[in-house]
């Protein structure tokens, strides 16, 4: 069940910097409520991603979906650390990370190269 909501996520990653290039091309940006509605869903979705993970695990690290939803920067590496080790934990928590700031990247790569 998490391999799939992590497809999801990659694909919402895919398509938010698709629309986040064209709009660069455009000389347009997304608003500030697109950014706030951005955050709150790749937040929710990392939450319920490591949820499922736990479930599937068996384990009972953190059994609340709301601490990871609010503090997923602080409490995500914790947890991922813990479950699987400092390196491949570590890794992990980067390609977080990186999935969360995808679209801003590739807008400012479009913006600089582009325009």
């Amino acid at each position: 069940m998490h391999k799939s909501i992590f497809i999801f996520i990659v694909i919402f990653v895919a398509v938010a910097s698709t629309v986040n290039v064209y709009l660069i091309l455009n000389d347009s940006d997304w608003s500030e409520r697109t950014y706030t509605l951005w955050n709150f869903v790749v937040a929710i979705l990392f939450a319920v991603w490591a949820v499922k993970d736990q479930e599937s695990k068996g384990s009972k690290f953190l059994d609340l979906g709301y601490v990871y939803f609010v503090a997923w920067p602080f409490v995500l590496p914790f947890y991922l650390v813990k479950s699987r080790g400092l390196v491949e934990g570590i890794t992990m928590f980067l390609g977080f990370v990186s999935l969360a700031t995808f679209p801003w990247l590739s807008g400012l790569i479009a913006y600089v190269y582009f325009t």
